[in-house]
């Protein structure tokens, strides 16, 4: 994950990546006008951040103690908010981030303008470059380590631990297919019965399923799936005993 500096301030991501909008605040000049939450209470705000979040992912989400509490958002947020307090913050992000995609690394204007008035040589912004590479090398290999046991064969990768998808679930319970499963669990009233995959409130108030993300690898989409947990493959089974022995 790579570092993004505007105006001499480190603006911090959470492990979703999105950023910081308190530090983008700092780096604006700190007005209370300018504040996160005078900028979340306008009604464009709040649909620009419905918007963003139906890709499944949040676009927005307060953290409240901790070591980094804040309010993070996504990419396109962030533009957002920075167009709202002027159009010379707005330009500033946009080239910070422009130039973190472009190098990996963004510096701040501040040590720019140190090199081109000669307060700082250019091989020592060349090594804080490479010190910034270095660190950003061994956060995505632990990231790559934590995540290698999650990824799927198939270029996909989910968190399933103690959950069953359709097709696991109908071969464990004896229907043909998942889609036979599915309209089961409609008829039972698991499931709405629509054409999603959406359970209902009573089958994920009980435990009996869960909606889990999933991630495409090659793609990076993210979409939710409906998936039956230990629990809800129990009570399936004796609710098919039980009408067996009817």
């Amino acid at each position: 994950m790579s570092q993004l500096i505007v105006a001499d301030v480190t603006v911090r991501q959470d492990d979703e990546g999105r950023y910081c909008l308190n530090d983008l605040h700092k780096a604006a000049g700190g007005e209370a006008k300018h504040k996160p939450n005078e900028w979340l209470r306008n009604q464009k705000t709040q649909e620009l951040v419905e918007e963003a979040s139906k890709t499944g992912i949040p676009a927005l989400v307060k953290m409240h103690g901790g070591r980094t509490p804040g309010t993070y958002v996504c990419k396109e947020l962030v533009y957002a908010y920075a167009m709202w307090i002027s159009p010379a913050f707005h330009l500033k992000v946009i080239r910070a981030y422009d130039e973190l995609q472009t190098n990996g690394v963004a510096f701040s204007d501040r040590a720019v303008a140190q090199v081109a008035m000669g307060e700082l040589e250019e091989a020592e912004l060349l090594l804080k470059a490479m010190e910034m590479l270095k660190s950003k090398t061994e956060r995505l290999q632990a990231q790559l380590t934590e995540q290698a046991p999650k990824v799927e064969a198939f270029d996909t990768y989910i968190e399933t631990k103690g959950s069953y998808n359709s097709t696991e679930a109908a071969n464990a319970l004896g229907f043909r297919n998942a889609r036979a499963l599915n309209e089961y669990l409609r008829s039972i009233g698991w499931k709405m019965k629509s054409a999603t995959d959406a359970p209902t409130t009573y089958a994920t108030t009980e435990g009996f399923l869960t909606v889990k993300a999933r991630v495409r690898a090659d793609t990076g989409m993210s979409f939710p799936q409906t998936r039956i947990t230990a629990k809800g493959l129990e009570a399936l089974r004796q609710l098919l005993t039980d009408e067996a022995a009817v």
